[in-house]
């Protein structure tokens, strides 16, 4: 496709650029990019010269590699989300109730096999028991955390 079919006006020709349209393919060869920015979007926002400012200062305070801005305002954002805690609905609260009732239950039920004689059978009685009680605390903990 010629570029004058698009643009009718003439483009200056530099050394190296041509007027030929190249396009993108739509399906890419090679290995297929994983992980936060295969699913990214851009967004773009004005923000104030003071905050443009102290991300400066911040970034000239980290080691080498120093980040980039947008690395400083994705992990900002990041945490920020992360630290977000959103109201639970009345059947996400029955579900919670629910699910630390089961936990209890099942902490109060290995706690007979982990505790006997040393044997790989009470060993993992005690790790299953611990893994009980640790999902335990963080589903009051999150419990806690949606009724403030």
């Amino acid at each position: 496709m010629r570029a004058e079919a698009i643009w009718p006006h003439p483009t200056p020709q530099d050394k190296g650029v041509t007027d030929q349209v190249t396009r993108t393919p739509l399906t890419t060869r090679g290995r297929k990019q994983e992980g936060t920015l295969a699913r990214s979007r851009n967004l773009h926002a004005a923000v104030t010269s003071d905050v443009i400012a102290a991300l400066d200062k911040w970034i000239a305070c980290q080691p080498a590699p120093k980040p980039n801005r947008a690395d400083v305002v994705r992990l900002a954002l990041d945490e920020w989300v992360s630290r977000q805690v959103l109201p639970l609905t009345h059947q996400d609260r029955d579900k919670l109730d629910r699910h630390i009732d089961l936990l209890e239950g099942e902490v109060a039920h290995l706690k007979p096999a982990a505790s006997g004689k040393p044997s790989p059978a009470t060993g993992m009685a005690m790790l299953r028991r611990g893994r009980a009680k640790n999902e335990l605390a963080k589903a009051k903990n999150k419990r806690t955390k949606a009724s403030k």
